[in-house]
């Protein structure tokens, strides 16, 4: 996204979080040891057994259907439900995290609508400026007669100070054209007395709608009524709205020089570009291939070449070549595109608004030109400029998914390792008395995964149904500084059914495979060690 990261010393932060971790683990470990107080002596001689449990039997073999690996594996789980709830409250925040990186990606890295929405630009194909000297409507009404232009519209920015803060104050004379912005609340402005702030605004002001705003413009102040919330993060979200009728009550000498061009489904832009530079006088004509700004001017110019070339042949002596006159006529047209580029790269540097130049040969003028003839001063792809920047975004999301989602699949490894481990070496003779009845290596070990179901299945469950309900609150909070009140990220119900089965086959497998250390536990190993 452009963003450098310097990374400097910061002994302090490393020290302060470090110390916070390890007050976390002592106090959890310290709570777990407690448990160590509460075991009697003659429940230690006899290895942990006690002689009486009064409590209820839970999946009871004879009674319990399925294989018999599945209920002494539910059995086991309701024996110590206290870990396998542990286990399901990790595997909820698991759930949550990738269900969250999965609705974040699914909105933000594949369908890319909502960040463009998000950026609070209004994204036509094209965009316009007309020449200084040129008429707005007149220009206006060419282009939108244009065969394959479904519309155009105003849509340009100016400065102003609202409430005392400088904000970006987008400008339109029918709000109804755009596609791109949006308000959340309320409507965009009609009147010359309304205005749409941002929500991040609003509150920031204590105001809300109906409230009235002080704008202000090179001295002149008037006050606008609130009739919308929008949400965006253009300029940290310090923007607002106002109709064309509206800016002219503090900027009465503002100009329109923008034209936002909207094509029909299908169309090429470039190629459509390419169309309007023949069509119109473009001072600064885009370089793309077959379009040179020769061909431009050899088509747009009023004295056509073959005008220019009728009166060349009338002047030169009956002897001179063809070829003379044409490469006379190619050095003009060179020098008239070169002229133009000063001209445009003057009129662009220093702010002029006309230029003239005229280039005299032995006291001769034979070139000469006027930026007032010009329609256009410059075309513009504008999708293409935004849509880059915003395939960055996607790109930067898509990296983050894959991160959580590895650092996911890593947790849930390094959990049941932990507790599969222990389990082992906790319950080593009990395994030991189960092969000894003639229980098989994988029927202990489906036992062992099977346990782990339960707390899987409903963790995950609870974690992607506690992601689905609070992504787009938890998104607002997030981006909330950045100008975005409302998220609307869009939840695929398929999608996260799909995570959460993954994510539940991946924690069965990752059990079976870690509880197949279970082989090295045999009868003969667990008579000589006693």
């Amino acid at each position: 996204m452009g963003v450098t990261w310097r990374s400097g010393g910061h002994i302090g932060f490393d020290i302060l979080s470090a110390a916070f971790i390890m007050a976390v683990v002592v106090l959890v470990a310290w709570r777990s040891a407690a448990a160590a107080a509460r075991i009697l002596p003659v429940e230690a001689l006899r290895g942990g057994i006690k002689s009486h449990s009064f409590k209820k039997e839970h999946f009871p073999l004879e009674r319990t259907r399925g294989s018999l690996s599945m209920a002494l594996g539910l059995k086991s789980m309701a024996f110590n439900r206290k870990m396998y709830f542990m286990v399901g409250i990790i595997f909820a925040g698991i759930a949550f995290a990738s269900a969250f990186s999965i609705i974040t990606w699914w909105n933000m890295g594949i369908n890319d609508d909502l960040v463009l929405k998000m950026t609070g630009y209004e994204i036509s194909d094209i965009m316009v400026y007309k020449a200084p000297h040129e008429d707005y409507e007149e220009l206006t009404e060419k282009i939108g007669a244009m065969e394959g232009v479904r519309k155009v519209s105003l849509y340009e920015m100016e400065s102003l100070s609202v409430e005392g803060e400088l904000l970006s104050c987008y400008v339109s004379d029918d709000f109804g054209k755009l596609e791109m912005v949006e308000v959340y609340e309320g409507n965009f402005p009609e009147y010359d007395n309304e205005i749409v702030v941002t929500g991040l605004l609003a509150r920031s002001w204590g105001k809300k709608i109906g409230d009235t705003i002080t704008v202000s413009s090179n001295g002149a102040s008037a006050e606008y009524v609130i009739c919308g919330l929008t949400q965006t993060m253009n300029n940290f979200g310090r923007i607002c709205f106002m109709h064309e009728t509206g800016l002219l009550r503090v900027e009465p000498y503002y100009e329109k020089n923008s034209i936002q061009v909207y094509l029909e489904p299908g169309l090429d832009i470039d190629t459509f570009i390419g169309a309007m530079e023949q069509s119109f006088r473009v001072l600064s004509p885009s370089v793309s291939p077959g379009n040179t700004g020769a061909d431009m001017n050899s088509n747009t110019d009023n004295s056509t070449d073959s005008g220019t070339n009728a009166g060349t042949n009338a002047g030169t002596d009956s002897g001179a070549s063809m070829d003379t006159g044409t490469k006379k006529q190619e050095a003009l047209a060179a020098a008239k595109r070169k002229a133009e580029e000063k001209l445009a790269a003057l009129i662009s540097m220093y702010g002029v608004d006309s230029a003239q130049y005229a280039l005299m040969v032995d006291g001769e003028v034979v070139l000469s030109g006027d930026t007032n003839d010009y329609e256009i001063d410059r075309i513009e792809n504008n999708r293409r400029l935004f849509v880059s920047n915003v395939d960055s975004i996607a790109d930067s999301t898509r990296m983050m998914a894959a991160l959580i989602i590895t650092g996911t699949v890593l947790l849930v490894v390094l959990v049941l390792y932990m507790v599969i481990k222990s389990m082992l070496t906790r319950r080593r003779g009990e395994f030991g008395i189960y092969k000894a009845l003639g229980y098989t290596d994988r029927q202990l070990m489906e036992q062992i995964a099977i346990s782990f179901l339960p707390a899987s299945v409903g963790g995950t469950l609870a974690g992607s149904l506690a992601a689905c309900l609070s992504v787009n609150r938890m998104a607002s909070l997030l981006f909330e500084q950045l100008g975005i009140s409302e998220m609307n990220f869009v939840v695929e119900p398929w999608l996260i059914l799909l995570m959460a089965f993954a994510l539940v086959v991946f924690a069965f497998a990752v059990s079976m495979v870690l509880a197949g250390k279970i082989r090295g536990i045999t009868v003969y190993g667990l008579l000589t060690e006693e």
